[in-house]
């Protein structure tokens, strides 16, 4: 008997992020006669809810952050008129919530895509977020997915006899029409080495590591600029760090791009500082365009990059050898030339979204089939 489409909801919380940027690249690859999506952001932006309308079924915003109790009160109410038959939920208070308000309306898959403090920190407020999280998913009995097996070591250490699968994050591999794409149109000079970053403006992300390590690099090497893209709560403090380090002539912050590309394709090399990640999808896009990239050995970002080969690992928060790494490129164009086409060639090889895709269908199918004894 033919199964009817499985109706499926997206909790997410931030709405500008790289699982915001997954899920756009993910849901037009699934098999609209199978799969119906829905997405329920507990917080605002009003490009990402437009470019959503166009690829999934509904998409919604709660307000969370202008009103918490009217924001939960809505995610109730959404669940109850969507009945979803699978909840997937992509961080802490979206999962914690829908998971009470469907009960045994629903199954349940959690994605954890970073090695998030709270896992390890010793404070209350971790430690409450923890017990929470680990009572929930054993009670309800979650699939929990996690986007690299450092993610996986961690979760079975911290949520015991609990259903733990990896599926690694994808990128979407294709034929960039990058010819039009020129410095002059961004503002950047044609005879710069450019670095370039993605990512929340976010403690996690270690751009505080970054701007001192840039520092050092242009005492020198003048003929530098660094790109910062993204937007968050540590852009303020950011900026005035790079005026008291005397490079905020040569540090551009972007803000939000919906779409970074561009930056991407005039750039040398990609940097990445973080003090944590779970995968590293920024990562693995600057690898698609060639660009040998320079990252903290954390998380699973030894899954991308084999040091000296497909990128350079360096210890996280460690000034001085992050501005050694970015000199070392700098100074050598074959160097990097060489990593950043074997970096390419990885991701395209190990990395297609369309493998990322094709197993969360298959875990969606378990999922029901187990449930309905099919």
């Amino acid at each position: 008997m033919k199964m009817p489409p499985i109706n499926v909801v997206h909790g997410v919380h931030w709405p500008r992020s790289g699982i915001v940027s997954l899920l756009k690249n993910m849901l037009p690859l699934f098999d609209s006669k199978k799969f119906v999506h829905h997405v329920i952001f507990f917080e605002h932006d009003e490009q990402t809810m437009e470019n959503f309308s166009k690829i999934c079924e509904s998409v919604h915003s709660l307000f969370f952050s202008s009103s918490k109790l009217k924001a939960i009160v809505k995610y109730y109410k959404l669940l109850q008129q969507i009945s979803p038959d699978i909840l997937h939920t992509h961080s802490f208070q979206p999962g914690l919530w829908g998971r009470i308000f469907l009960r045994t309306k629903a199954k349940f898959i959690c994605t954890i895509h970073s090695m998030y403090p709270y896992f390890t920190s010793s404070d209350l407020k971790s430690l409450i977020k923890r017990i929470l999280e680990s009572y929930s998913i054993r009670y309800h009995k979650v699939t929990v997915v996690c986007v690299s097996d450092e993610v996986k070591k961690l979760v079975e250490t911290i949520i015991p006899k609990c259903c733990v699968k990896v599926i690694q994050n994808g990128i979407a591999i294709g034929n960039w029409n990058t010819h039009n794409i020129k410095r002059d149109t961004l503002n950047l000079k044609g005879s710069q080495i450019i670095l370039v970053t993605l990512g929340r403006l976010d403690y996690q992300k270690g751009y505080d590591i970054l701007l001192k390590a840039f520092a050092k690099v242009t005492a020198q090497i003048s003929n530098t600029r660094l790109i910062i893209i993204g937007d968050g709560n540590e852009r303020k403090k950011l900026e005035k760090m790079a005026i008291k380090l005397g490079i905020a002539e040569e540090v551009t912050f972007t803000g939000y791009q919906s779409n970074p590309f561009p930056y991407l394709v005039v750039s040398d090399i990609y940097v990445c500082s973080s003090r944590y990640e779970g995968f590293g999808l920024s990562i693995a896009e600057g690898m698609l365009f060639g660009l040998p990239v320079i990252a903290t050995r954390i998380g699973g970002i030894p899954s991308l990059i084999q040091n000296g080969e497909t990128g350079l690992l360096v210890a996280p928060e460690n000034t001085e050898k992050l501005a050694d790494s970015i000199l070392r490129l700098i100074k050598d164009e074959n160097l990097r030339h060489k990593i950043g086409q074997k970096g390419k060639l990885f991701i395209q090889k190990h990395f297609d979204i369309k493998k990322t895709v094709k197993k969360y269908e298959e875990t969606y199918i378990d999922l029901i089939s187990n449930s309905k004894g099919i």
